[in-house]
This record gives structure tokens, sequence and C-alpha cells, in this order.
């Protein structure tokens, strides 16, 4: 019998443009993930993401009713699921 792991969450860094995710954890340093609560990134949130740069360095999200430029690196500990 096979059995097939299925992931439910992801990293928002690696989310598509245009799709709505939910925030489900936020992992890394203290002083990171302070940071990020502080910006919004609070588990239940919902965050879209409207632009991503060419060169794989800022995005650009939308959480809470407002718009955020984030480097990717900083997003890479908050972990999202598709809603």
């Amino acid at each position: 019998m096979t059995s097939y792991l299925i992931k439910l969450s992801m990293r928002l860094s690696d989310g598509n443009i245009k799709t709505k995710y939910l925030v489900t954890n936020i992992n890394g340093e203290v002083k990171q993930v302070r940071r990020l609560c502080e910006l919004g990134f609070v588990i239940g949130s919902e965050v879209v993401i409207v632009r991503k740069s060419i060169f794989k360095g800022v995005l650009l999200v939308k959480i809470n009713n407002y718009l955020l430029a984030i480097k990717r690196k900083q997003l890479e500990c908050v972990e999202v699921k598709c809603e």
C-alpha cells in the first residue's frame, strides 16, 4: 500500500500572485517574528501576493487592507495555506 503525504502549508515567499492565503504559522527568531506580527502577519490573517520583483528580491503583499513591500527572505518564515 502506498501512502501519500499531502503538504497543506507552504511558505508565503513561494506563493502565487493573486491567490488568497491564510497565515498558519510563523517560524524564526523572536525579533523577526515580533516584527512580522506588528506588521499584521498573525495566525488567521488573510494575505494576497500582489506583485513579485524580477530578481526575487521584494514582494508586494496585501494584508489587512493595506499594501506592504517586504523582502522575500523575511517572508520565508511565514507559513500559509490556500483559502
